[in-house]
């Protein structure tokens, strides 16, 4: 993956303009939107099937991304107007039609549109295109750690992330905050946990904190998805791990660098 500059457009000129738009740029800081609905040219525009735009806001600094590359660059408001000064994208492969939306999504979000927030509601706009968004944390909000049934999407070692397709996905539920169970490609497992989110003692890391104890399991001797279950304990086995939770989505990290990467099952 390499990172092409899209363009440049830095100028005294702009710079020395800066001096509008503080409130709503405070306002934008550290959050993230999804979009809800694009209009192009007074119609509604589809996206490509499964795919959000998405809109992040971190400082002077902003990301977004459509389906596809991400793209990320520089911003500031001249009272509600985007100006985005320095834009690049990834170059990862697309089809075409990902690829199509991710060059709409950089050419609306640097032709300087009007930006407006109200509360969780943000809205870019230029006078052909209208899209419209909401903040992350409603449209894609938090699920508990407990109690909600996950199924394992892969695995991480240091660097490396894998994606293993087996008949019947892992699984893993924390029933309550000292009980862990579920499948791990071989058979069903259980174990007594910790889990802490920090609200009755000290920090944690991530969104939450768990501690393994030792793990109740079937042999894996004749399984032929053996490698995935000891994927899986290879965490288990480290004693603790850093609990991340991203919407629908959850990472187990351990101490070792090793991680479980799941989702909320439907």
């Amino acid at each position: 993956m390499t990172f092409r500059p899209l363009f440049v457009l830095l100028s005294i000129g702009m710079i020395a303009s800066a001096c509008g738009g503080s409130g709503v740029a405070d306002d934008l800081d550290g959050r993230q939107f999804w979009s809800t609905s694009v209009t192009e040219d007074g119609a509604e525009r589809s996206l490509v099937e499964g795919t959000t735009i998405r809109l992040s806001f971190d400082g002077d600094n902003i990301g977004a991304s459509a389906g596809c590359n991400g793209m990320g660059g520089m911003f500031r408001l001249d009272g509600d107007t985007l100006v985005v000064t320095e834009m690049g994208m990834t170059e990862m492969g697309c089809d075409p039609a990902r690829h199509d939306q991710d060059n709409f999504v950089a050419a609306l979000i640097t032709a300087s549109p009007t930006v407006t927030l109200l509360g969780d509601e943000l809205t870019l706009e230029t006078d052909s295109v209208r899209l419209d968004m909401v903040d992350a944390v409603v449209a894609n909000p938090d699920v508990a750690i407990v109690g909600t049934a996950w199924e394992v999407t892969g695995f991480i070692d240091g660097d490396a992330a894998t994606s293993m397709s087996i008949g019947q996905p892992g699984t893993l539920v924390f029933t309550d905050d000292s009980t862990m169970s579920g499948f791990d490609g071989c058979g069903d497992f259980s174990a007594s946990v910790e889990v802490s989110d920090g609200s009755t003692g000290g920090p944690v890391g991530g969104d939450g904190e768990v501690q393994f104890g030792p793990v109740d399991r079937l042999t894996t001797a004749g399984c032929s998805d053996a490698a995935y279950a000891s994927m899986m304990h290879a965490v288990f086995d480290s004693g603790d791990a850093t609990i991340t939770i991203d919407g629908q989505n959850m990472t187990l990290l351990s101490r070792t660098g090793s991680a479980i990467t799941l989702r909320a099952s439907s």
